[in-house]
């Protein structure tokens, strides 16, 4: 659950997900995931929320991570 959630936390970093919510397959198991934008005191930051599901829909994990948000000037 650990590994999907820097996985995700990565690809959000990178601006490389299209979506809130979905499964991934790591080691031999699907795993649910949702991703929680909030917003924060600091424009330039937005926090989010990951949690990972295991195969039986019990929540396994939740981390917080922050992205940069660009603005345009």
């Amino acid at each position: 659950a650990s590994w999907v959630a820097e996985d995700v936390m990565t690809r959000a970093q990178l601006g490389l997900l299209k979506a809130n919510t979905s499964t991934q397959r790591m080691l031999n198991q699907n795993w649910r995931w949702e991703l929680k934008p909030k917003s924060t005191d600091n424009d330039f930051v937005q926090e989010i929320e990951i949690t990972v599901y295991n195969p039986a829909q019990q929540k396994v994990l939740t981390s917080t991570g922050y992205l940069g948000v660009p603005h345009e000037q």
